[in-house]
């Protein structure tokens, strides 16, 4: 094994570098994410986490009639962060002035979550189609850029720089945050959920 590891919550060696499927543990992921919170809790509402946002992306897609495997998608696209950490969207943008050595290991294990749940990707073998995968791609990052302007909307304090977004808040407002310990059920709950749906479907 790398000596590029971290320690799982339960004490499981994770590899940084070559994510390994068999290593994921679900519950240890949700806890992660809704221990995180999004904008780096720069928020003006109580803590707001990244796996709050990760189920709400999933019932996003349900709204627009996509199925249960694009909401597993969904649920699962921030997972990486459970490993990685959330790092801010402007933070990325200085990075990959830099170098794109983020965006490698994030989709290494994106694809890592994919196997895991059993959704195929560019790496699968077979692989998916390359127009399928953007399609897929696209779709998500529609309902993520929607959740993103909702949240700026309801969550964050005004400012006098415009965050130049590309899609409108949904009409409704968020509800006030869940706390930690309710977001990390909420997202299990999701995920059981969508597994069950997805055997049925099979």
């Amino acid at each position: 094994m790398s000596n590029l590891w971290m320690q799982s919550r339960s004490g499981i060696p994770i590899p940084i570098e070559h994510p390994n499927p068999k290593l994921i543990r679900m519950d240890e992921v949700a806890h992660s994410l809704a221990g995180q919170p999004r904008y780096l809790a720069h928020t003006t509402k109580d803590h707001y986490s990244v796996a709050e946002h990760c189920v709400r992306v999933s019932y996003l897609l349900a709204d627009w009639g996509e199925d249960e495997h694009m909401q597993m998608r969904g649920l699962i696209h921030d997972c990486p962060e459970a490993i990685l950490g959330d790092i801010t969207a402007p933070v990325k943008a200085v990075i990959r002035k830099h170098t794109h050595a983020l965006d490698v290991i994030e989709d290494r294990w994106l694809y890592a979550f994919l196997d895991f749940v059993g959704l195929t990707h560019m790496r699968s073998n077979p692989p998916m189609p390359l127009a399928l995968w953007e399609r897929t791609q696209r779709t998500i990052k529609r309902a993520d850029l929607v959740l993103l302007a909702t949240e700026r909307r309801d969550l964050m304090a005004p400012c006098d720089r415009d965050w130049n977004l590309t899609h409108e808040p949904l009409p409704k407002k968020l509800p006030h945050p869940l706390t930690s310990d309710r977001a990390e059920r909420a997202f299990l709950d999701r995920f059981e959920e969508l597994q069950a749906k997805r055997r049925m479907a099979a």
